[in-house]
């Protein structure tokens, strides 16, 4: 019996070891990046320190490891256009998005006018001249016609992330192209599209234990026609 015990005990010591090497590679993966970049993009905000609308979601910046994981599986035709972060916050998908792919050019949207001025700190340390800071709620941003890649990081939920959907398939019917939307922690996302067929997953993955991301292709008219013709529509 005891050393059924004692075995169970060193099992679990085991498993709580290995679970926790990679929180703290993640953590000093976190600080080198921030030190090779020179910026500070961490920090604890509530929504109401930053003025966020209801349904914000409060700032967190969206570990770097994670960020280029999801982004190996957008289509390499698709990083030329203009991307796109909703929810930028500090800034640090922007400094990412315009040092590492070529994109004509990177946007960030954020209300906070706090977060706003700590992001475009980061973009000039880091040198991505190609960003800009859009501070305005995300809820009434009309995104560019040849945005190729949207990018959320849990920014919202509710009438918000709604609304944000609306626009953005406001912006593909009016220049009707595929684009890959590229979102961590895509559980407010995946309510606010339940039942909706404009994309489909294109890969998904899972890091630290519990960090879910997901790359979706939107759909053309034709595309989504073939699709329902195979049988294949979502």
């Amino acid at each position: 019996m005891w050393a059924g015990i004692l075995q169970r005990k060193g099992t679990r010591r085991e498993m709580n070891r290995r679970q926790s090497i990679p929180l703290v590679f993640n953590r000093v993966a976190e600080r080198w990046w921030e030190w090779r970049l020179g910026i500070h993009s961490t920090g604890d905000y509530t929504s109401n320190q930053l003025e966020l609308r209801n349904d914000g979601i409060p700032y967190d910046p969206i570990p770097f490891r994670a960020f280029f994981r999801a982004m190996e599986h957008v289509p390499k035709e698709l990083l030329h256009g203009s991307f796109v972060d909703y929810g930028a916050g500090k800034g640090r998908a922007l400094v990412l998005a315009a040092r590492y792919y070529p994109f004509r050019q990177v946007l960030g949207v954020e209300m906070s006018s706090e977060l706003c001025r700590h992001a475009e700190g980061n973009l000039q340390r880091a040198g991505a001249k190609n960003a800009t800071v859009v501070c305005c709620d995300a809820a009434n941003y009309v995104p560019p016609t040849d945005t190729s890649v949207f990018f959320m990081y849990n920014p919202f939920f509710g009438e918000t992330m709604r609304k944000v959907l609306h626009n953005l398939r406001k912006s593909l019917q009016e220049n009707p192209r595929v684009t890959a939307i590229v979102v961590c922690r895509a559980r407010n996302f995946l309510a606010a599209t339940l039942g909706q067929n404009w994309f489909q997953e294109l890969a998904c993955g899972t890091m630290l234990s519990e960090f879910n991301w997901h790359v979706f292709l939107t759909l053309t008219d034709r595309s989504r026609k073939h699709e329902h013709e195979s049988g294949f529509g979502l």
